[in-house]
């Protein structure tokens, strides 16, 4: 490496030597003139290679942190409703799926056949003769207001139109 500088500072001074020579071979008000050019020429690349990236950076970076805080202002402001939210589609505390079920199933007018527990966190649920519409939104209803899921579901076609005898496993993750 040392070489390498070495050879590359040899070959810049003999280079430079010529124009050295030249430069002093020049009339003094050239010399002058030379020298101010050089002097602006300096300047502006200073400005190009560095204060002007410099300053888009620091202005980047200024945009930024303003984008940051108003996202912060933002999360502030809607925290409340967040928590909210998260609470929203969850059991209540000491309700069981069971009770939440029947009495969503109650609220909906929807006569359940059977509905038995399988575990702490499946129910099982028959309905005969039910309009598969009503169901479908009593199953949607469940998961908006307390996170149920569907774990399996089973429809049987009856000869009325749009009902079905129906089977299906529900479960919560809390």
């Amino acid at each position: 490496m040392k070489k390498n500088l070495d050879t590359l500072l040899v070959t810049a001074r003999a280079r430079l030597v010529p124009m050295v020579v030249a430069f002093r071979q020049l009339p003094t008000r050239d010399q002058r003139l030379l020298a101010l050019m050089m002097a602006v020429l300096a300047v502006a690349l200073l400005w190009v290679l560095v204060a002007a990236p410099a300053m888009r950076y620091a202005e980047s970076a200024r945009q930024q942190l303003d984008a940051a805080r108003a996202d912060l202002g933002w999360m502030q402001a809607n925290a409340a409703r967040a928590r909210h939210a998260s609470a929203v589609g969850a059991l209540q505390p000491g309700q069981t799926l069971l009770s939440a079920v029947n009495a969503s199933a109650q609220q909906a007018n929807l006569n359940l056949q059977r509905f038995e527990p399988d575990g702490d966190r499946r129910v099982r649920v028959t309905l005969e003769n039910a309009v598969f519409t009503d169901v479908m939104r009593w199953v949607v209803d469940l998961e908006r207001r307390y996170g149920v899921r569907v774990e399996s579901f089973n429809a049987d076609v009856q000869a009325q139109p749009g009902l079905a005898n129906i089977r299906l496993t529900l479960a919560t993750s809390s």
